[in-house]
């Protein structure tokens, strides 16, 4: 058994924990136990396997902190541990396994800080720290600058680059001053109705010294109508790679949106609408003319149209990718979470882009299906409000009015009433 260099007994539904006689295998290269139902911890012998090359122990029920003996293992190049129950840290000695190439800790119970020496693994290629309970700054120098956002999606309070998906980090100034205003609202908000109080007070006045301020000075003047850019449904089918599922972020009652990638490189969303008999006769003239409008409107809280695809049996609108996704994912999530000042910021942004739609352009637009699902956030949280005047492009909105509602079942949004 000694002289054994390869272990793999990958999938065979094992039980049990892994034993210390293991620190006999002096001679191990590769070491696969993943997929099977062992529990408990690593035992620190893992330590006397100093020819070990590659661990995979993924996909089991093992338990505990990593433990510090791991990092004896210089001439590890490959470690998974991924899919497994693991707490605590992440060991910051693991900067001495300068050859390590891939390192796998998502879906465990992990918690701490991603330290900022494990920018010193030159080596590393792949890191998944996904799924876990991580908070704090993610670096962003040496191996970190290649990863994505798949890396860490699943630990709501890190922050970082906005390509990482995660807020940015306060500074520190800001930090101090808004620890401070939190701990005089959790004082002050004793409950629910004291919450909701704040919000529909602080959005009352905004909205009010808005109104004073247009009056002083001017509404705010429509830009000139523009031509966007043309996007044929080629570009689109190979933007979405052919609508594959893979690529669908959300189904509605006015149709699909699929993730897309332009051959610039640009990331957008392309909402492709359902159609009946009747909606699928809408004049293109008068298509064009709507999106003519939608494409001029400016505002920041309002999602930027890019461009829009239609044919006989065909129509698509191009919009602005949010990278972190609806409103409705936030509230609703355990792995997402608003503070209050976050959630106080979102409501101004709805309100400011209500109030543009509703005054502050030439031509009033009822938005028909208000809800938390329409409402993107970027990579700075800031709100944008999807799906404005989406009605108008399917048909005449007098119409739609008399004869059936659009948006949500059983739901009427406030624009309607």
């Amino acid at each position: 058994m000694s002289n054994i260099n390869t272990f793999a007994l990958s999938g065979n539904r094992l039980t049990g924990s892994i034993p210390k006689s293991v620190r006999q295998l002096g001679k191990l290269q590769y070491l696969a136990l993943d997929h099977n139902e062992l529990f408990g911890p690593i035992p620190k012998e893992v330590g006397n396997l100093k020819g070990l090359y590659w661990m995979r122990l993924s996909g089991n029920q093992l338990s505990g902190e990593i433990p510090a003996s791991i990092v004896t293992l210089v001439n590890l190049q490959e470690l998974y541990l991924n899919q497994n129950r693991f707490q605590g840290p992440i060991p910051d000695s693991l900067t001495n396994m300068v050859t390590l190439k891939s390192l796998d800790l998502s879906s465990n119970n992990l918690s701490g800080v991603i330290s900022k020496s494990l920018e010193s693994l030159r080596d590393l290629k792949h890191f998944n720290v996904s799924h876990n309970g991580l908070w704090g700054e993610i670096p962003s120098e040496g191996p970190f600058a290649n990863l994505s956002s798949d890396s860490f999606e699943g630990n709501p309070r890190l922050c970082g680059l906005p390509k990482f998906g995660v807020p940015l980090c306060p500074k520190p100034k800001g930090k101090k001053l808004g620890l401070k205003r939190l701990g005089k609202l959790a004082i002050s908000l004793l409950s629910l109705t004291a919450l909701a109080t704040v919000v529909v007070v602080v959005v009352i006045i905004w909205c009010w010294n808005r109104k004073v301020r247009n009056r002083m000075s001017g509404r705010e003047e429509s830009l000139p109508v523009t031509k966007w850019r043309r996007i044929s449904l080629l570009e689109l089918q190979r933007a979405t790679n052919g609508f594959d599922d893979c690529n669908l972020l959300g189904k509605g009652s006015f149709g699909c949106v699929y993730k897309g990638e332009l051959a610039d490189g640009t990331s957008v969303a392309v909402k492709v609408f359902n159609f009946s008999e009747e909606e699928a006769d809408v004049d293109t003239i008068d298509v064009h003319h709507e999106c003519e409008i939608l494409c001029n409107l400016r505002h920041r809280n309002l999602i930027k149209i890019i461009s829009i695809c239609y044919a006989i049996d065909f129509k698509a609108l191009v919009l602005e990718f949010m990278p972190n996704g609806s409103l409705e994912k936030w509230l609703y999530s355990y792995n997402n979470f608003l503070d209050i000042i976050q959630r106080v910021n979102i409501a101004i942004d709805i309100a400011s882009a209500l109030e543009y739609l509703h005054h502050g352009y030439s031509v009033s637009i009822v938005h028909c299906d208000l809800k938390p699902e329409n409402v993107l956030l970027d990579g700075d949280l800031v709100a944008h409000l999807s799906d404005f005047g989406i009605s108008k492009l399917l048909g005449d909105i007098d119409s739609i009015t008399k004869t059936r509602m659009f948006g949500t079942v059983g739901y009427i949004a406030p624009g309607m009433c």
